[in-house]
């Protein structure tokens, strides 16, 4: 039987279509979607509320803010009697996560390793639950299924998807696996923006690759202008989260427009570390604060790594104040 031309000329539509989205989520194909718009992020900030107002900033205007790969809260592939099986992340390490996160107490949290808006409204009523409020939450939209997020009690002025970020690597149209994701805020009058950030990892590295060091730099990069672009150079930037590389001078050289630069950490016996890799039996510093020149204005201290936690993560949170002033009554 012939086909009508016009149901012809429709399957073709549907096959081109089909064939465009295949490419545009490919991490080789040049599309760069910008979900910079509320209605556009996977925000946790319209479930109903939880009642916060007794919260006040801390004296001396002190935001705190912290930083933490979860190692997986959502849905992964682990190591179940023996056996490697998609399985979630078992209930004791998420009760590590939120006894560690109570006493941290921080006002504004970047997450890595969050999952979609399901893990994140979990996470956020088990830190309820436990007395600790995050009215504000949200985590980006085009992702992997490790998402980025933000938890906040202070109520954010705007959001940055910028999940999807383009760029060049050796003559070939990239993309960042989790680009970045932020939060504007302004607090006593100051404007500031908070970035989570999780950067490739070495994982699956052939020796050629270099660690994908060259990959994670030239990520850098494009994250950088991407950030630049949205709230601009001069702005108090800052960008903290898992680098899978240590903070050196190659590294910080790759952010010639924000500048920015290392909060120095420690933990209780003055140790830099936030990551253990059991194989190697290695140290390494990994998860860290980077921020802007305006920014280090407001930086009180040094950042702390907090260790005093067991079974919730391969990595150790790390949280720093930054001080915006004396507090209003």
């Amino acid at each position: 039987m012939r086909k009508h031309p016009k149901y012809a000329a429709f399957i073709f539509l549907v096959w081109v279509a089909l064939v465009f989205l295949t490419f545009a989520f490919s991490d080789r194909f040049p599309f760069d979607a910008d979900f910079s718009s509320p209605d556009s992020l996977e925000n946790v900030s319209r479930l109903p509320a939880y009642d916060d107002s007794e919260f006040t900033l801390r004296a001396g205007g002190i935001v705190r803010i912290a930083t933490w790969n979860l190692k997986n809260y959502t849905v992964s592939n682990r190591r179940v009697n023996g056996k490697w099986i998609e399985y979630p992340k078992p209930n004791s390490e998420k009760k590590s996560v939120v006894e560690a996160l109570k006493k941290i107490d921080a006002d504004v949290v970047l997450v890595q390793e969050i999952g979609d808006a399901e893990f994140m409204k979990e996470l956020r009523d088990s830190l309820a639950e436990s007395g600790l409020v995050y009215n504000y939450c949200a985590v980006a939209k085009c992702d992997s299924y490790a998402r980025l997020g933000i938890l906040s009690r202070l109520k954010p002025e705007s959001f940055f998807d910028f999940s999807t970020v383009r760029f060049e690597f050796r003559g070939d149209n990239r993309y960042s696996p989790r680009g970045t994701f932020g939060a504007g805020f302004e607090t006593h009058g100051v404007k500031w923006y908070a970035f989570s950030i999780h950067l490739k990892s070495k994982q699956g590295a052939r020796k050629s690759d270099e660690n994908f060091t060259p990959f994670r730099f030239a990520e850098l990069r494009a994250i950088d202008a991407k950030i630049s672009s949205a709230v601009g150079g001069n702005s108090a930037v800052v960008v903290a989260g898992d680098f899978n590389d240590e903070p050196s001078s190659a590294l910080l050289r790759n952010l010639k427009t924000l500048k920015l630069g290392l909060v120095g950490q420690a933990d209780s016996r003055g140790n830099p570390h936030t990551y253990f890799w059991r194989k190697k039996n290695i140290n390494y510093v990994y998860d860290y604060f980077l921020v802007s020149p305006l920014m280090r204005n407001y930086v009180e201290g040094k950042g702390r790594v907090f260790t005093s936690i067991e079974n919730a993560s391969d990595h150790f949170p790390v949280f720093l104040d930054l001080k915006f002033g004396a507090a209003q009554n």
